[in-house]
């Protein structure tokens, strides 16, 4: 699942990959953020049902939608962009307000009793545009849209697993309060995250 945005590849890359499972320190050093900030789901606790059958039933389409929508916008979206206009600022732009726009559309049809408020569904679409612009600088740092799956599915499934009364309890059961909360922690860190991946794309030192 590799997508050749850069055909020009340095001298430790090309060593790299001549050897079998190569597995590079400093990329995993790398991914370690990424794996601290798709556990904020169970950052309260966690609950998880009673039976395995339960349990697959509420992961497999959240992993699903998670696989599918880095398919989509960092996939297609991402790729289409920058090869159309070279640009990587646009290209992630674009796949990053798409993606949040999508997550608008699902939100503003959600109703009844379990429905968010608009202001927290405000803050879960800044997030969601942060969160993309993330896991395009990921593609772009790793040429590789299976970091991002990963990291959207491991998400997901903390999501899924969270204790959500115990998060909300946190915060008064203000659903609101909890979502600006979240946005105004998680959105930073998915951008410094970004721009640091940026950087290091631009040196082309962390990729095997």
């Amino acid at each position: 699942m590799k997508i050749n945005f850069d055909r020009a590849e340095n001298t430790k890359n090309e060593s790299c990959r001549t050897r079998f499972l190569c597995i590079c320190s400093s990329k995993m050093l790398l991914y370690l953020p990424l794996l601290l900030l798709s556990t904020s789901g169970i950052w309260f606790g966690v609950r998880i049902p009673d039976t395995a059958g339960s349990l697959i039933s509420l992961c497999l389409p959240a992993l699903l939608a998670a696989a599918a929508e880095e398919l989509i916008f960092r996939g297609l979206v991402y790729h289409a962009a920058l090869k159309f206009t070279g640009s990587t600022a646009f290209a992630a732009g674009l796949s990053a307000v798409l993606f949040g726009a999508g997550h608008f559309v699902s939100y503003a049809g959600l109703s009844g009793p379990g429905a968010a408020p608009p202001a927290a569904r405000v803050c879960q679409v800044i997030f969601a545009v942060c969160a993309g612009l993330m896991l395009a600088a990921l593609v772009g740092s790793s040429g590789s849209l299976l970091p991002g799956i990963v990291f959207h599915c491991l998400n997901n499934f903390f999501q899924v697993i969270g204790d959500k009364e115990a998060a909300l309890a946190f915060f008064g059961g203000n659903p609101v309060l909890m979502s600006i909360v979240s946005a105004a922690v998680l959105s930073p860190a998915f951008l410094v995250y970004a721009a640091f991946l940026y950087r290091k794309r631009a040196m082309r030192t962390l990729i095997c």
